[in-house]
């Protein structure tokens, strides 16, 4: 979604839209098991640009795509289990000022994703780190978790999806939940 907006809003070109859809439709029909090869390529896009800038047009992609398309049931479960006092993150491939931007909307201050290196206030075209995929997912997670030592084996996870790349974490935690499932995990 945040492509074609990126396009319709001639922020990029038709070649940088094509690449994009071929690289993701490729990845969606496990040709590519990975999408990290089209993000490095499509975040290069951000190169120079400010990080205030990029913040205002998610900001504008959100309203837009984004708030109208979340599921108000996710909503509300997301709300509940804050309700009931659990620590609740976002784990997402996504680049991170879209996910803090649904994060900050559901009412969630934490959250794992793909984050876009930045030098002096602007974005060097490059991901910091490894994009939030798969195994990288797990790796994060399971790291995140460290940061409760001991209680740790106290506590109960949940974790929520769409994606068969995110069958590992499915694995990981106590209470896994499918849900909208794409063609292959619903298999």
């Amino acid at each position: 979604y945040f492509i074609k907006y990126l396009f319709k809003n001639k922020k990029i070109n038709i070649f940088y839209l094509l690449t994009g859809y071929v690289w993701f439709l490729f990845y969606k029909l496990q040709i590519i098991k990975s999408p990290k090869k089209a993000i490095e390529f499509l975040v290069n896009f951000f190169k120079g640009g400010k990080e205030k800038d990029l913040e205002s047009l998610v900001d504008y992609f959100f309203d837009e795509y984004i708030e109208g398309n979340l599921f108000n049931q996710a909503i509300d479960e997301v709300k509940e289990h804050i309700k009931n006092g659990h620590k609740v993150v976002l784990i997402s491939t996504s680049l991170e000022p879209i996910v803090k931007k649904i994060g900050l909307f559901m009412g969630v201050k934490e959250y794992i994703s793909t984050d876009l290196e930045v030098m002096d206030g602007k974005y060097t075209g490059k991901i910091r780190g490894r994009v939030v995929d798969g195994q990288e997912k797990v790796n994060r997670f399971k790291k995140y978790l460290e940061g409760y030592g001991d209680k740790c084996d106290n506590l109960c996870t949940f974790f929520y999806t769409d994606h068969y790349s995110d069958k590992e974490l499915l694995l990981l935690v106590d209470r896994p939940y499918v849900v909208n499932p794409d063609n292959i995990l619903y298999k």
